[in-house]
């Protein structure tokens, strides 16, 4: 359908009086209805409701009207709608239109209530500028149908009730610029809203967003900017993006665990153009929960700089600060696959150095650190250096402990002066051998055993078939060697005494053999009977 080629303005609720200050006088009261007479002209182009008290608009008062453009309604004390208020050519919805939609504009003005429906069919604008809305209802921004923008600008919003915008396609830009929203915006505010260019918040003030809050797809380019949250829940916002993401500027004064572990990208746009920036510059955190800023690493390459702590410098928090406040993971959920940033957060994050809100002054931790704290990581580094240090002295003392050990088993033993291989007799008396030689034994074998504490013996175990010491048999003669050395001041002779042990025979044979060093060394040999050995053995040294 065409629109009339002729323009038709009605513009109402001003008047010019000469006797008022102002030039124009305020009408008190204005309906504007479906029909009826307070009904509108069919082929009006443009709709001025300007300067007036109170404004009804009924249900589908301007649904025929199909040469309507524009509707602009500014300066209205209170503004009444009704469920269908503004629905216009609702009657067909189609995923492209030839010509333009309706364009509504309302500023300065009050608006109690948006009801249910109250925008539906080819609306192509709607924008609130600087207006108060007290209650925006369920569905009341729904089965929209080729509209370009959608503007909020510095309105004052009381109460955003859940799905209050939802299953519509915004074909150019979502935008909430000024203002606030006083009660906490609730889940599921924006449902299933596409947007196709940008959707942003710029210097809105929050009291609280829930989790999955704002719930929309497609953009190519999200930002919050200079906005400031009172509280923001884990996953607040679920937007699935074509493009960058900007959050700077703003103030956060409470941020829950995983605040924007929702934010992602499209999965065909990852795979056509691969990781998408993600910068989150020059914002200032209050009370942070563990892991408040979570960032999809799967999805974006995130960009932090100039991240401001909302509380005063302080050494035992700074380590907090660094590790637990700002996490990636690949799976944009806490606590899977989390991961360090890969940049040094003390040269990002900085603190409060004043308490006068007036003049904040901030220092980066890692200039605070220097000048107050020491290096983050010196505690850490004095621990691990003196956990090796103690590693280090315990495996010497080990080795000092085993080579000790070692020594022990074969170190020579002090054998008493009076033993009976000492003791001159008329047969193999020596007059080098004297009572104050020291003579020391080498342990020759298992088959020798310390002596006895109490009588100080030296006992020989004839243990023939476990000793490993040199043995020679002949016959009926067994024969075992034992070295034993003979300390003097004057020389050092070595002697080698032999015990034999045989089955019949008696008394004591000296032999001499031939040595080199005969001169200092004598070697000799003794046979005993086996009724002597026992006197050897059991003899008190």
């Amino acid at each position: 359908m065409h629109r009339i080629a002729t323009t038709l303005i009605i513009t109402i609720c001003m008047t010019h009086s000469p006797s008022s200050s102002s030039p124009y006088n305020i009408v008190p009261e204005l309906e504007v209805s479906h029909d009826g007479i307070n009904q509108m002209i069919r082929t009006a182009s443009f709709l001025n409701i300007t300067d007036c008290q109170t404004v009804y608009i009924r249900r589908k008062s301007f649904q025929d009207l199909q040469g309507l453009i524009r509707i602009t309604i500014v300066n209205v004390g209170n503004l009444t709608l009704e469920e269908h208020s503004f629905s216009w050519n609702d009657s067909a919805i189609y995923d492209t239109y030839p010509g333009n939609g309706l364009q509504i504009y309302i500023q300065n003005t009050t608006v109690p209530t948006l009801p249910t429906y109250v925008f539906r069919g080819r609306i192509d604008t709607i924008t609130f500028w600087r207006a108060t809305i007290g209650t925006v209802r369920a569905y009341a921004f729904t089965s929209l149908a080729g509209t370009k923008s959608l503007l909020f600008h510095d309105c004052d919003i009381a109460t955003v009730e859940s799905q209050a915008f939802k299953k519509f396609i915004v074909e150019n830009a979502f935008v909430m610029v000024g203002g606030q929203v006083r009660q906490p915006l609730p889940s599921r505010a924006l449902l299933d809203v596409a947007v196709k260019n940008e959707l942003r918040f710029s210097g809105v003030r929050f009291s609280r967003v829930h989790s999955a809050a704002v719930r929309v797809h497609g953009p190519r380019k999200f930002q919050i900017q200079n906005c400031r949250f009172a509280r923001l829940d884990g996953e607040a916002f679920v937007v699935h993006t074509r493009g960058p993401v900007f959050v700077d500027d703003n103030e956060f004064t409470s941020t829950e665990t995983g605040a924007f572990a929702a934010v992602a990208v499209e999965h065909h746009v990852l795979a056509l153009s691969g990781h998408q920036e993600l910068v989150f510059e020059n914002n200032t955190l209050g009370e942070c929960g563990r892991a408040a800023l979570l960032f999809n690493t799967n999805a974006f390459a995130p960009k932090l700089d100039w991240i401001y702590m909302d509380a005063l410098c302080d050494c035992a928090a700074m380590h907090r600060w660094l590790t637990d406040v700002i996490v990636y993971s690949r799976r944009g959920h806490y606590p899977y696959d989390i991961a360090p940033p890969d940049v040094r957060l003390d040269e990002v994050i900085s603190c409060r150095m004043s308490g006068a809100d007036a003049q904040r002054q901030y220092m980066r931790l890692k200039d605070y650190s220097l000048a107050y704290c020491g290096e983050p990581t010196s505690s850490a580094q004095l621990t691990a250096v003196a956990v090796g240090m103690a590693a280090l002295l315990l495996v010497a003392l080990a080795a000092v402990y085993w080579i000790w050990y070692k020594n022990r088993k074969t170190r020579w033993l002090n054998v008493p002066q009076s033993s009976p291989l000492h003791e001159p007799t008329a047969s193999h008396s020596d007059p080098a051998s004297t009572t104050g030689d020291t003579l020391l034994v080498e342990q020759p074998s298992p088959c020798y055993e310390e002596p006895s504490t109490s009588r100080r013996h030296i006992v020989f175990v004839d243990d023939y078939e476990q000793c490993d010491a040199k043995r020679h048999f002949t016959g009926a003669v067994r024969e075992t060697e034992l070295r034993v050395i003979a300390e003097s001041p004057e020389l050092n002779r070595h002697v080698y005494a032999n015990r034999i042990h045989e089955r019949s025979g008696s008394g004591y044979q000296a032999h001499e053999y031939s040595n080199p060093y005969a001169e200092l060394n004598r070697e000799y040999k003794y046979r005993m009977a086996p009724q002597h050995r026992q006197q050897l053995l059991t003899s008190d040294l």
